[in-house]
């Protein structure tokens, strides 16, 4: 697993976790639900390693949330899907 981050453009500071960046095909996006983080969601329950057999998976932590930074200013769904594509963008 790598833990990266990148800068959105309202400045928030979102963290990403990329498994398995060398496997084929689209890799599967994760986004963790309300009040956990993508490790805690997604890794510590093992539906990582299941996914990540043969795909590439990369999973969101959502800003204010796991390791990505927040900011004082409402967040909004918008936002934090635009996070995600992001996230997931910047990894290509």
């Amino acid at each position: 697993m790598g833990a990266f981050s990148y800068q959105a453009d309202d400045g928030v500071r979102v963290a990403y976790h990329d498994w398995n960046a060398g496997a084929g095909g689209p890799p599967i996006v994760l986004q963790h639900g309300f009040a956990t983080s993508s490790v805690r969601n997604w890794f510590l329950t093992g539906i990582v390693e299941a996914l990540a057999r043969g795909r590439r998976v990369i999973a969101i932590d959502a800003r204010g949330h796991g390791e990505s930074a927040s900011l004082a200013i409402p967040r909004s769904m918008e936002v934090c899907v635009w996070h995600a594509i992001s996230a997931a963008c910047s990894t290509c």
